[in-house]
């Protein structure tokens, strides 16, 4: 009668292990914006919007959020190709205007943002480059949304 007790116990105990792993690694990934990455920080911008020779990212959620924004030298987001990376964050709606570093030749701008609480409300991301814009949103507590729009001169 012990040994099933013992038994009982330790598969009890094993599967709060799992559960705690499986959490710990859902709860990293539920914030993958990290300003530990980040090699710089983005300048919000307020006013009457540039027709060319910018990325314009938004973010647009009623609370807190995070954002991380990457540039690639390529036609995707490669890792091999990545320029650069800078974080914002803020509450509320924000655009911030990337430049075209890379007028010659191909370039991505790839942005992801995350909530920093566990409203349901609607997080949206978008990125543009001249006529061409893509968004994606999110309403999950906790949620993330990305997306990118990469360009030729």
């Amino acid at each position: 009668m012990l040994k099933r007790f013992q038994f009982a116990i330790l598969i009890v105990v094993l599967l709060a292990a799992i559960i705690t792993v499986i959490g710990l690694v859902s709860y990293s990934s539920i914030f993958p914006v990290s300003n530990t990455r980040c090699k710089g920080s983005v300048a919000t911008y307020s006013g009457v919007l540039p027709s060319s020779g910018f990325f314009i990212v938004q973010v647009n959620y009623s609370g807190p959020w995070i954002g991380e924004v990457k540039t690639y030298n390529s036609l995707g987001p490669y890792s091999s190709a990545l320029q650069y990376n800078l974080c914002f964050s803020g509450t509320g709606n924000k655009t911030a205007l990337i430049p075209t570093w890379n007028v010659n030749g191909e370039q991505t701008t790839w942005v992801v943002a995350s909530k920093l609480d566990s409203s349901s409300g609607n997080l949206t991301v978008t990125v543009g480059y001249g006529e061409y814009f893509r968004s994606n949103c999110t309403v999950i507590p906790h949620g993330t949304a990305e997306t990118y729009v990469a360009t030729t001169p």
